[in-house]
């Protein structure tokens, strides 16, 4: 500015001064030390990125550390610059440590007790805090979650209590404060308990699913890493392309076409067989890194279902009991004796069916794998459409099965979302047909917010069985 006159230099500041009246602009901030000068800084960007560990009890909670992010995202398509860096603590190559630290323990404890490697013990002792975290936060989450149902009962009684005209009207009493049992029967605080225990429900179970989900995917990426080392160090000859077959060599004598057309090529004799080296097959070590690993992974994220579901139908139980009686149990006792055992038959073929396709993935993946590897030798002899024809055939068999897993899919969640509405119908049946007494509109709503709380329960537990065998036949 210096070589401007006197008279063109107040015209630029003012121009400038309104032109850079923003705090930031493009990531510099501008300000004016005084009259005529202006200081431009570097303002530092808050990182972006996973910054869970980092941020303070509230963020955490409320998870408002993701808020930039969700922001950037609502104004442009996130791109992968904008997703930041990684955690140290995040990083497969840190996990891969801390697992195989405690694998080679286990593994020499092992050869010290004389017995096999147990994976599992390595599964829990590398997440065994956050795993025993997130079931604290789901058990809290789970009874916290029984205040709104009870607490609409005392909010029903005080809506029919300041309808009714008081006995006795106490005038003058200035003095007098309402005690705990008077403050808990008030409509309007029972209101505030509630709505405050939905956002407490809400916060531990988000809480505790993000736990539990962040530590699966940290034993799912160390697994992966686990497997991927071990297959880079095993000998070629170790691999084979086939998993337990002799192999011909020419493909025609195993897929002919329908009309048995096909013949081998000429300088290939027809009975020539060649056995391929025993070893590792290339389908089973993809389906280590990517199914196996998922199913052991499913394994955690659903962990504390098995003691948590039965825990909560009990307490539900128990408190239907106090609110309807015996109908309640017999109403409960009659869906669970129905649908459970249906549940648990959809369960069982779902388990067999979903190992029946990870079979065929296995095949799927080996047959890809053996074109991908030999597509010079089969462009060589122009044997690509009976390799495409085998993969083409293994896959409608996938698709088969994974159409009969979704059938099961629809049928589970009918039954679960028809065991509400029956156990509804047989308790209230019930208790007409036993009890003289008629239901008051305090203990109807409450039942049917009881009820409702057992669909989800009823609904996950079988869910839980396929997932347990999966995992333990992965491991």
């Amino acid at each position: 500015m210096d070589s401007l006159t006197h008279k063109e230099k107040p015209v630029v500041y003012y121009g400038l001064q309104s032109t850079l009246s923003t705090p930031a602009l493009n990531g510099f901030q501008v300000r004016c030390k005084r009259k005529g000068e202006l200081q431009v800084t570097e303002v530092e960007e808050p990182p972006r990125g996973y910054r869970h560990a980092t941020a303070h009890l509230f963020s955490q909670a409320t998870f408002s550390w993701l808020t930039g992010l969700l922001w950037v995202g609502y104004c442009s398509p996130l791109e992968i610059e904008d997703l930041g860096q990684l955690p140290e603590e995040e990083t497969t190559e840190r996990q891969l440590n801390l697992f195989n630290c405690i694998y080679e323990k286990e593994k020499n404890a092992a050869r010290n007790e004389n017995r096999r490697v147990s994976l599992w013990k390595c599964y829990f002792k590398s997440c065994w805090r956050k795993f025993l975290l997130g079931g604290l936060f789901k058990l809290l989450g789970d009874f916290v979650g029984f205040v709104g149902p009870l607490g609409i009962m005392v909010i029903l009684e005080y809506v029919a209590a300041i309808q009714k005209p008081p006995d006795n009207i106490l005038e003058g009493n200035k003095d007098h404060y309402p005690t705990w049992s008077e403050l808990l029967s008030n409509g309007y605080f029972m209101g505030l308990i509630v709505f405050l225990s939905a956002l407490a429900q809400g916060t531990l179970s988000q809480s505790s699913t993000h736990l539990i989900n962040v530590e699966g995917i940290h034993l799912k990426g160390a697994l992966q890493a686990l497997v991927y080392i071990k297959a880079l160090r095993l000998c070629v000859w170790s691999i084979s392309e086939h998993k337990d077959e002799d192999v011909s060599a020419s493909p025609e004598k195993k897929d002919s076409r329908p009309n048995g057309s096909l013949s081998p090529p000429g300088n290939c004799p027809s009975d020539t067989k060649i056995k391929g080296p025993p070893g590792t097959d290339m389908g089973a070590i993809t389906n280590l890194m990517s199914e196996d690993a998922f199913n052991v992974m499913s394994f955690f994220w659903i962990g504390h279902y098995i003691w948590a579901i039965p825990l909560k139908i009990c307490v539900l139980m128990y408190f239907l009991y106090l609110k309807l009686g015996w109908s309640a149990i017999i109403g409960a006792a009659f869906c669970i004796l129905t649908m459970t055992p249906l549940q648990f038959l959809i369960g069982k073929k779902m388990s067999s069916n979903s190992k029946a396709i990870t079979e065929l993935s296995d095949e799927r993946l080996r047959r890809m794998n053996e074109v991908l590897q030999g597509i010079k030798l089969l462009k060589l002899y122009g044997w690509e459409c009976i390799y495409g024809t085998r993969i083409i055939e293994t896959r409608k068999r996938e698709l088969g099965l994974l159409d009969k897993d979704a059938v099961y899919w629809a049928l589970l969640t009918f039954l679960t979302h028809a065991s509400s509405v029956l156990v509804t119908l047989v308790t209230f049946g019930v208790y007409f047909s036993m009890e003289e007494g008629a239901l008051s509109p305090g203990n109807v709503f409450t039942g049917l917010a009881l009820f409702n709380q057992l669909t989800v329960p009823l609904f996950i537990f079988p869910i839980t069985v396929p997932v347990i065998i999966s995992a333990m036949v992965s491991h």
